[in-house]
């Protein structure tokens, strides 16, 4: 016995389809979440560097400066002295 042929009603066809076309959306929407959340971290993290790397480098340019300056008291230097030095020098010349 041979079995039926399926007929396949455009209905049917229509419903299918709408199923592999929803299953396709959320699996590119995910992959694509997937990527922007990775390439997000990527932006994070580099950015994190690039704001590390100043950051490290502005106190030893500021000792570097101060020891060319004054080669006898470059080892007193201190940078939250000088920076609270010239904010009060300021707030002198604005009277």
């Amino acid at each position: 016995m041979e079995a039926p042929p399926s007929v396949v009603t455009p209905e049917a066809a229509m419903s299918q389809l709408a199923v592999v076309k929803k299953s396709l959306h959320v699996a590119v929407k995910k992959s694509l979440h997937v990527a922007v959340k990775k390439s997000l971290h990527v932006a994070v993290k580099k950015s994190q560097l690039a704001v590390a790397r100043p950051t490290v480098a502005i106190p030893a340019a500021i000792a570097l400066a101060a020891k060319i300056a004054d080669a006898d008291s470059w080892r007193n230097f201190s940078p939250r002295r000088a920076i609270a030095m010239d904010a009060s020098q300021l707030a002198a010349v604005k009277k």
